[in-house]
């Protein structure tokens, strides 16, 4: 089992507080076989009249409101039009507090993360041939990898403030509202009492989107987790 699975792996147990056994796993080559075995699991005694999905969905709505958010929210409705231009850091941290649910961090613009990503290895290069010029040592050297830890911290933080951006699978209502159930996911079923079918999927789907970085499109019953998905 490569680190992509792993992470999968552990990232549905802590969502649907289950255990998959090694050798269950093991069994497990499509979507398909994990939404079975969580619903036999868990969830087919516990089945619920309010789904989960619309439940969180219309707890951030009333968050929203709460803060100001005058216009008509729908699930089409894209997420960066709920967000004010200014303070939405802010925003976000107080949409969760009333909204009593977990969501998803905004993210920084892809060219920015590309922009970091490129200067931490202009500045690991750099002092690994200024070391090699100097010294003597490899290019690739504890230094350069150092410089390349250390500066991708540092960039981290500087741009944290400019991180204002809904993920991509976050970029509707919907999908905010599907990503924020798989991260309340207990606590909901908790409140409603159980869940139903659609939303252990949701969830499940929303959670394979996340670690894996592919489409939601791509994420069916029968999608294989190696071959379809990618998950090493």
């Amino acid at each position: 089992m490569g680190l992509d699975a792993v992470e999968l792996v552990l990232e549905i147990e802590q969502t649907f507080s289950i255990q998959l056994p090694d050798d269950e796993v093991a069994r497990m080559r499509t979507v398909g076989d994990v939404y079975d075995f969580i619903l036999a699991s868990k969830y087919e005694t516990r089945s619920s009249s309010v789904c989960l999905s619309a439940g969180a969905f219309y707890a951030l709505r009333r968050a929203a409101r709460a803060l100001g958010v005058t216009c008509r929210l729908r699930p089409r409705d894209t997420t960066a039009a709920l967000l004010p231009l200014r303070g939405r850091r802010r925003f976000w941290a107080e949409l969760q507090r009333v909204a009593g649910l977990t969501v998803p961090q905004l993210e920084r613009a892809p060219w920015l993360v590309w922009a970091c990503a490129g200067a931490v290895v202009v500045l690991s290069v750099g002092v690994g041939i200024a070391l090699h010029r100097a010294v003597g040592v490899p290019v690739v050297s504890l230094a350069g990898l150092g410089t390349a830890a250390a500066s991708a911290v540092l960039l981290a933080v500087l741009t944290r403030p400019f991180a204002v951006h809904p993920a991509k699978h976050c970029s509707t209502l919907r999908g905010l509202a599907e990503a924020t159930l798989a991260r309340n996911f207990e606590r909901l079923a908790d409140k409603y009492r159980g869940a139903q079918a659609n939303d252990v999927w949701l969830a499940l789907r929303a959670i394979i989107v996340e670690q894996l970085g592919v489409s939601p499109d791509v994420v069916t019953p029968t999608a294989s987790f190696v071959k379809d998905l990618g998950c090493g």
